[in-house]
């Protein structure tokens, strides 16, 4: 089956409860408020939309927004995946795509699911095409388009970002999904410290939360009716069924942020101890690896810059490898690096000059560069090669 053939039946096989709660209409469409500006959302349920990247998360509406707005473009739809399709493929139904609309004045729209996977030579192959408009290219990503797309193709798409879905959302999400399976109100089911600890261990992911909720109600109907008993409250679910109590953060979204802190500034105090803590908390809140590996490479630069230029480039391998890896071994390579940051020594130099110009600039008209450091400038260099403002401003010559 792919991407768009949900009303295919679905009485043949099991269809998961996050499968059939997919919205069909806008109407049921949720998403966190600061996920898409009401300008994006109304060009994509209005079908005039240009090229664009959906990128974000597991379970964060990618698919959904991408179904959506596919629904109402008028013109033919082709899905790809993009570990399915060569060079040769893209070239193909660019091709189609043109001789479409030469022919019989169709639009064409070209959707290429996990679109991070296209290498550079496939992303070149469609940029012709999107940038004359003979298709209109759509690509979804768990990834960071701007580290793994060309920029000339993010250049010729609009980049929509979708974060992980809020506590509300995830609360009307919930309720959703549990009067789906017969129940009038969510407190006839769990109890109100049981919905506290499931919404919190979804970590913002949508189709993590229903797909457990589906799960405690399968096993709820499994066990001997003398055993039934509801509403379920957190001891019996975690003793009924086994659930793995160390994911998800304990205190809502702050302890994201908090733990995130805890592990950067044990790393700059250069307690080894304690940030390697910070880490295994974070990785078994069920954080995500690649965010670790970016902060680590932030931290690189930011707290040990000069000090060990070499941390930049560990840092930088590091992601590479847990990108490569993934959990769980991926958590060997964080710990190593976060070890070897945590006990370099520190440097804040590069971090306090860059903040002082990057201030500074914004107080500076914009001057000429000195003569002697253009293309054709003649003469040695010497003390004078910052413009008269800027020397006397950032005081270095």
């Amino acid at each position: 089956m792919d991407l768009f053939s949900h009303t295919a039946d679905h009485t043949k096989t099991f269809v998961p409860l996050s499968e059939k709660l997919r919205p069909e209409s806008w109407d049921h469409f949720f998403l966190s408020t600061n996920s898409i500006s009401e300008s994006s959302l109304n060009l994509f349920k209005s079908g005039q939309f240009p090229s664009f990247v959906v990128c974000g998360p597991p379970g964060s509406g990618k698919t959904t927004l991408i179904r959506l707005a596919l629904n109402e473009f008028d013109g033919v739809v082709v899905e790809k995946n993009a570990v399915d399709i060569t060079a040769k493929g893209l070239r193909e139904e660019c091709q189609k795509a043109s001789d479409r609309y030469r022919f019989h004045r169709k639009r064409s729209l070209l959707f290429v699911d996990e679109v991070h996977r296209l290498n550079k030579s496939q992303q070149d192959v469609l940029l012709p095409s999107i940038e004359r408009g003979d298709i209109v290219f759509a690509g979804a990503t768990t990834e960071n388009p701007r580290s793994v797309l060309n920029p000339a193709l993010i250049s010729r798409c609009e980049l929509i970002s979708l974060g992980q879905h809020d506590e509300s959302t995830l609360e009307k999400l919930l309720e959703r999904a549990i009067r789906s399976l017969g129940f009038n109100e969510v407190s006839e089911f769990v109890t109100d410290e049981a919905k506290e600890q499931v919404l919190l261990r979804s970590v913002g992911d949508a189709r993590s939360l229903i797909n457990f909720i589906e799960r405690l109600h399968l096993g709820f109907k499994s066990i001997p009716k003398a055993k039934q008993k509801l509403p379920l409250n957190w001891k019996q679910i975690v003793k009924l069924f086994g659930v793995d109590t160390s994911r998800g953060y304990q205190k809502k979204s702050s302890d994201h942020y908090e733990l995130t802190s805890a592990c950067i500034k044990t790393m700059r105090s250069g307690d080894d101890g304690a940030a390697l803590y910070y880490l295994c908390r974070m990785l078994e809140a069920g954080e995500n690896p690649e965010y670790i590996a970016r902060r680590f490479i932030v931290f690189a630069s930011e707290d040990i810059g000069l000090a060990d230029p070499n941390m930049l480039i560990l840092a930088t391998s590091n992601l590479e490898a847990v990108m490569k890896v993934g959990l769980p071994e991926a958590g060997i390579n964080l710990a190593h690096t976060c070890l070897a940051l945590a006990q370099a020594s520190k440097s804040r130099e590069a971090y306090s000059k860059y903040k002082k110009t990057q201030k500074a600039l914004k107080s500076l008209e914009a001057e000429a560069v000195p003569q002697h450091l253009k293309n054709h400038g003649a003469g040695p260099l010497n003390g004078n090669n910052l413009p008269p403002q800027a020397h006397q401003m950032l005081g270095t010559g």
